[in-house]
């Protein structure tokens, strides 16, 4: 379903400009993998994120008016039977056991729910695809089933996470109609019921991929920053270098359109992926660097429209991170997409930066005169 167009009753923006910069009118996805207490320093993809910040950020959405769908919800807005303005959905990939132990008991005091999509050839076994953290361990069958219960439903992510491109179809049909069946095992319920969902490991598809995924029943699917219709669904990365202000950025939907647009520029996609391989700095002796626990107080956000400052918005677009994208080890299809780190430099600017508006995707300049012309 095409996003309907923000109304732009009442709007100050002079003839012939964009509408204002406001918060997607179609549900915000967010995409989380692993979580920790404290930052670790074996996790070079920065997958990791800490349990505070999780908190920090659902407890943000909440007090700003945000409402958080589970799949069904999420499904009313996708047919039209209801606005997804201001509307997010949880989605957590791999099934690493931190799911269970830090991030559910949070939503769920929080009345969060989520869905998460784990690999069922890989169920009680270890992240295999991962250099880093070694030898991951993820959900046993008898956790996962316990997790519905806390408002966490669980979806599939192909059988041992492995790429779907360019696959042969009994393959296809393998990590997709058959892992659906076997993840419905594990949980013990029909998989039109229990199993509803899918997530491509890697965030890779093509046609044929979303074809097998249609087929074996699935209602939805869940890429990362490139739309493919409902067997693709964009998501917006959440890392362990995110802060308060980079995620707030990440709700705008130019975070999404942005990197979408690198599909375009294959010689800068190519540079944004060899940033991406780097890991953040760390202290000599130490893991790395913390981001800074407090969080400055959060003003009233406010609803009426302002004029878009498009160079503005594009250095808050590059100001963000997003999570890297854990590349199979196959060299004979290019990626769908990618995603970047952020250096020393950016850090000390986006630091230093006003915090943006989410509901109008403006910055003011360091004096209060309004929006940057």
């Amino acid at each position: 379903m095409a996003e309907p167009r923000p109304a732009t009753t009442g709007s100050t923006a002079a003839p012939g400009r964009r509408s204002p910069l406001r918060p997607s009118r179609s549900t915000v996805v967010l995409m989380y993998h692993g979580f920790c207490t404290t930052r670790r320093a074996d996790d070079p993809e920065n997958l990791f994120v800490e349990v505070a910040r999780l908190e920090e950020q659902m407890t943000w959405l909440l007090a700003h008016g945000w409402e958080a769908l589970d799949l069904d919800g999420y499904r009313d807005v996708r047919a039209g039977r209801r606005s997804g303005h201001r509307t997010f959905l949880v989605t957590i990939d791999d099934g690493f056991d931190s799911v269970a132990d830090l991030a559910a008991p949070v939503l769920h005091r929080l009345g969060v729910p989520a869905v998460l999509f784990v690999p069922s050839g890989l169920v009680g076994a270890t992240a295999t695809w991962l250099p880093e953290p070694a030898s991951s361990p993820l959900l046993q069958p008898e956790r996962l089933r316990e997790l519905p219960a806390r408002g966490v439903e669980i979806g599939l992510h192909g059988r041992d996470h492995r790429d779907l491109r360019g696959i042969d179809p009994d393959e296809l049909h393998r990590q997709t109609a058959l892992a659906r069946a076997e993840l419905a095992d594990f949980l013990g319920a029909p998989a039109a019921r229990c199993v509803r969902s899918f997530a491509y490991p890697y965030g890779a598809h093509d046609r044929a991929a979303r074809d097998a995924v249609a087929a074996a029943g699935f209602l939805e699917a869940f890429s990362v920053f490139d739309d493919a219709g409902p067997m693709a669904v964009s998501r917006v990365d959440v890392n362990a270098t995110d802060t308060l202000r980079s995620f707030r950025v990440k709700l705008m939907p130019q975070y999404r359109r942005a990197w979408r647009a690198l599909e375009s520029a294959p010689a800068l996609r190519r540079l944004v992926h060899k940033v991406s391989t780097r890991t953040p700095n760390r202290t000599p002796d130490g893991p790395p660097e913390a981001a800074p626990t407090a969080v400055p107080s959060e003003p009233p956000v406010a609803e009426a429209p302002v004029a878009e400052a498009p160079e503005q918005a594009a250095s808050e677009q590059a100001a963000s991170e997003p999570t890297p994208i854990r590349r199979p080890p196959r060299t004979d299809a290019a990626p769908t997409s990618t995603s970047t780190h952020r250096t020393t430099t950016q850090r000390a600017a986006f630091a230093s930066a006003p915090e943006p508006d989410p509901s109008t995707g403006t910055t003011p300049p360091a004096d209060g005169r309004g929006p940057r012309g």
